[in-house]
């Protein structure tokens, strides 16, 4: 169930959570010993999302990032299972839709309201030039991502005003760049939960996505 277009595209490709981090996490997540409640629930989300596409995405095997077309066939499919999941109480689902309902936010600004703003090459290049404007070098050589998840947000809003484009669809990439900043801010831990064996933080997991945080933001 991780292995979507959407998914893979942003926690993958934009959070640099490796393929077999999520893979391991699907395993985890199956594996855990959960209560009846849970375990109805995690039915119920792998019925839902049973008719998105569980397929290896393009940015996967040629480094290009999917195309527009792809994102707007993918959306609507996941959308109508999120809407069919419901609400969640049990936390590693809680954790689950937050990281889904977060993705398919941050995917629709950028890649489709921010669509004119999207180049690529210079998405990399501002991305790295913001990078080193909030995180000293040296940090980043030692892999300090305390740093970088604390940067995420200002990160984003550089990254978006550095983007050749009308204010108008400017925003809706800002909108979706400060979705995703949160995103890395929860990919990141889940990733090094996964990783080390201590699930605590997916045990207790209890932030819900609120897409009213994004739509206020301005310029």
């Amino acid at each position: 169930m991780f292995k979507s277009l959407l998914l893979i595209s942003f926690i993958v490709a934009l959070a640099s959570a490796s393929l077999d981090s999520i893979k391991s996490l699907k395993d985890i997540f199956d594996s855990m010993d959960d209560s009846p409640a849970c375990q109805r629930e995690s039915a119920r989300f792998k019925d839902c999302f049973k008719d998105v596409e569980e397929t290896t995405t393009p940015y996967k095997e040629s480094g290009a990032f999917p195309a527009q077309e792809e994102i707007r066939d993918e959306l609507p499919k996941v959308k109508k299972a999120i809407q069919c999941v419901g609400e969640v109480t049990c936390n590693k689902l809680i954790l689950t839709m937050y990281i889904v309902e977060s993705a398919t936010y941050a995917m629709e600004k950028i890649a489709l309201g921010g669509h004119d703003c999207f180049n690529e090459r210079n998405l990399q290049s501002s991305t790295l030039i913001c990078t080193l404007k909030e995180i000293p070098l040296e940090h980043i050589q030692f892999g300090d991502t305390s740093l970088i998840s604390q940067s995420a947000r200002p990160i984003a809003r550089c990254v978006a005003l550095e983007q050749n484009c009308d204010d108008v669809a400017k925003l809706e990439f800002l909108k979706g760049a400060t979705a995703f900043a949160d995103l890395s801010q929860v990919a990141m831990p889940t990733s090094f939960a996964v990783q080390g064996g201590d699930l605590t933080y997916i045990e207790t997991f209890d932030k819900k996505f609120n897409p009213a945080d994004y739509d206020n933001l301005q310029l």
